[in-house]
């Protein structure tokens, strides 16, 4: 009696190779050769070695057949003749990639090549963030499963520059936003972090017209570059760039000096460790709001980066 004809419905690509390797087998043992059925082993020697039952060129035809053409390029040319070996590369190629598969060590370079971001990241929360200003979100990589996140979490923040904004005019609290955005936002990776730029906003100083006393005209943004250095070299903080034609003033910039030896001695001296950053973070935007009640900055200053002349208008453009 004549065996019935049975045909594959089945395409074997990279992500079905059980629902395939299920129809084949069934094929196969429709056509009277459960022999070639997966995984078509015949046995396994003493020392592990498989043997695979012999196979025909027309067994051989049914797979490859049912093989799609881009995987059929990844077979090697010299395989072993037969549908058992062939099975067992099939299942080899087909395998899902899986992220942690990968040694800790690969995984990092992955994540520090796909981490760094084009622009600074904007991590202040939106109660706080200054009109115009973007509010970027975490990497998606950081946003899969838990155990990815842990892992990338750290990277991210060491191989980014963030930004922080204090603003006086809109009602920002230097000192409850820098806290919400540490244990709200950074938690515990605050200690991974490598650059930070931190926007203040210094009053800008202006001479009256007649009496050339010093007034307060508006408020300028400084940017203030911090970078953690490691234990090495701690943390360093500097003048990073100042709108218009206004800098911080010597004074100022010896405050930041002197804040900065504090804070890093403070770190060494408790073993702070990321914690200084925080630290350093909170007492700048403090400093650089401070205000007295006549409106004259207590905290940081500004003046001209060039000396007006004798004569001059000292108006500033008013």
């Amino acid at each position: 009696m004549p065996l019935p004809a049975v045909s594959l419905t089945v395409k074997l690509y990279e992500g079905n190779f059980d629902t395939w390797c299920k129809e084949i087998s069934g094929v196969f043992i429709a056509r009277g050769r459960p022999t070639q059925a997966y995984p078509a082993i015949s046995g396994t020697g003493k020392d592990g070695e498989v043997t695979y039952h012999k196979s025909t060129l027309g067994d051989m035809s049914l797979v490859i057949d049912s093989i799609t053409p881009n995987l059929m390029t990844r077979v090697p040319e010299d395989l072993e003749v037969g549908v058992g070996p062939l099975y067992a590369c099939l299942e080899s190629l087909c395998k899902p990639f899986r992220l942690f598969d990968l040694p800790s060590e690969l995984r990092i370079r992955i994540y520090e090549e796909a981490m760094p971001a084009t622009t600074p990241q904007h991590l202040v929360p939106a109660e706080f963030r200054a009109s115009g200003t973007s509010h970027a979100s975490f990497h998606p990589l950081t946003r899969t499963t838990r155990r990815l996140r842990a892992e990338a979490l750290p990277v991210y923040y060491a191989t980014n520059t963030f930004v922080l904004a204090a603003n006086p005019d809109e009602g920002f609290q230097a000192g409850i936003a820098s806290s919400y955005w540490v244990y709200d936002i950074v938690r515990n990776h605050v200690k991974f972090l490598k650059s930070l730029d931190v926007t203040v906003q210094v009053p800008r100083p202006l001479w009256g017209p007649e009496d050339r006393t010093l007034v307060i005209d508006r408020l300028e943004d400084v940017v203030l570059e911090i970078r953690n250095r490691g234990a090495a070299g701690g943390l360093q903080v500097k003048e990073k760039s100042v709108h218009r034609e206004y800098r911080l003033t010597a004074e100022s910039r010896e405050k930041i000096k002197v804040l900065t030896a504090k804070v890093n001695g403070e770190v060494n001296e408790h073993e702070l460790k990321g914690k200084g950053v925080v630290s350093m973070l909170q007492k700048l935007l403090l400093s650089a709001i401070k205000l007295d009640q006549w409106g004259n900055s207590s905290g940081f200053d500004l003046e001209k980066t060039e000396k007006l002349a004798a004569g001059d208008d000292l108006d500033d453009g008013q």
